[in-house]
């Protein structure tokens, strides 16, 4: 089983995949009792800062010239927010069986994986490491308040599914492959003016779960998919979508640990000489005495990064040739995104049913994003593609959902 979980993982990092935060999301009136396979998969970075043309580089490889690190520099606020996901996740769905003889519910089984990247940093933070710290001379270069955050993780779940209303509700094992965690809670760094002494006060925590094992810790997690509907004037109806992913913590197991709480003051030498100086230092564990950094082997609980997300749904079994969708997320460690969308049905004869449409979105960790999808279903199949940053500007978008009913 350990096995059969590594390869698909690896296939789906290959695919990159990815599961929340689709748009929009398609509700059918209509459809029958049946067995379905669901693949979801997609990935996507962006930030409320940073140009693509800097994080391309990082991701791809290629210069990175001081143009470029200046017109990013240009763009930082206060606080800076990046975010970057890849997931994927395989779904079986039965809805012809009834669950332990109740006819009002089926079930469910999904196996998924994912990698995260979050991160919050000030202006001061990417100066330094994009620049050096000879920039501050005779300044304080304030990083208070950075962080940031990497987890990849697998979960296998069973779910059981409201056969009326198509919602739904998922219990996950959670097994944690890799986790980081930088945090600097108060921390600042002064240059003096002759350049001679480097002062750096720090008062923050590094931890890390992941030696290259598949697995680093368990835990649980469970993913809800509500689903309702209100009346209009009309008497048609306009559905809407509760979804919350990742709901959960998991167990990481003992790694290193380091706590720093001093301020250390450089003099005579550089920086970089102080930490690879061999002359200097004997050892790793002489560099953290000298420098006040506590090291320590502890577990610890951690928070799987969650979604939330509400939204208006699309109805496929309509005849409006238009329908309207919008909605709100929040993903964990960003702010608050509203998006809404324009859904147009290609008047198309026969069973085809395809969907195309446009959406802005404003908030999270990007400032305004613009997507299109094409959601393509016939008979028993169906397909769709969005990306919601076709501007190329904050970042980067592709998600890719494939359905098969049988």
């Amino acid at each position: 089983m350990k096995y059969l979980l590594l390869i698909f993982y690896i296939t789906c990092l290959t695919l990159k995949g990815m599961t929340q935060n689709w748009l929009p999301v398609f509700q059918d009136t209509l459809a029958d009792n049946s067995t379905e396979i669901w693949f979801d998969a997609g990935a996507q970075y962006n930030g409320n800062s940073l140009h693509r043309n800097l994080v391309s580089k990082l991701f791809y490889g290629g210069e990175i010239t001081n143009e470029i690190k200046e017109q990013n520099l240009n763009r930082m606020k206060n606080v800076n927010l990046f975010y970057s996901d890849i997931q994927s996740e395989v779904s079986y769905r039965n809805t012809k069986s009834n669950f332990f003889r109740n006819k009002r519910l089926g079930w469910s089984l999904k196996l998924g994986a994912a990698s995260y990247l979050t991160s919050n940093f000030s202006k001061d933070a990417f100066h330094l490491a994009f620049f050096g710290n000879a920039p501050f001379a005779g300044q304080v270069a304030d990083i208070s308040g950075s962080r940031i955050q990497n987890y990849t993780f697998e979960k296998i779940g069973f779910g059981l599914i409201d056969k009326r209303s198509s919602s739904s509700v998922h219990f996950n094992f959670v097994n944690l492959t890799n986790y980081t965690d930088f945090h600097a809670y108060f921390g600042g760094v002064f240059q003096s003016e002759e350049l001679d002494t480097l002062q750096v006060l720090l008062n923050g925590k590094f931890r890390q779960f992941g030696d290259g094992k598949f697995s680093s810790g368990a835990g649980a997690s469970f993913d809800l998919d509500k689903r309702l509907y209100v009346l209009k004037n009309n008497g048609q109806p306009l559905f809407f979508r509760l979804e919350l992913n990742n709901i959960g913590v998991v167990r990481a197991s003992s790694s290193q640990s380091f706590r720093a709480d001093t301020l250390i003051q450089f003099t005579g030498f550089t920086f970089n000489e102080m930490i690879y100086g061999t002359s200097l230092l004997d050892s790793t564990q002489t560099l953290l005495q000298k420098l006040g950094i506590e090291e320590r082997q502890e577990s610890s609980w951690v928070l799987l990064p969650f979604s939330i997300q509400l939204s208006k749904m699309v109805n496929s079994s309509s005849n409006a040739l238009f329908q309207e969708f919008y909605g709100a997320r929040m993903v964990y460690l960003s702010d608050i995104q509203i998006f809404a969308g324009v859904d147009f049905k290609v008047p198309l004869k026969g069973k085809i049913n395809w969907h195309v449409g446009t959406n802005i979105s404003y908030g999270g960790s990007a400032n305004v994003m613009f997507g299109n999808y094409s959601h393509l279903s016939s008979g028993k199949w169906s397909l769709g593609m969005v990306s919601e940053n076709l501007l190329l500007q904050s970042g980067e978008s592709f998600k890719f959902k494939l359905q098969c009913a049988f």
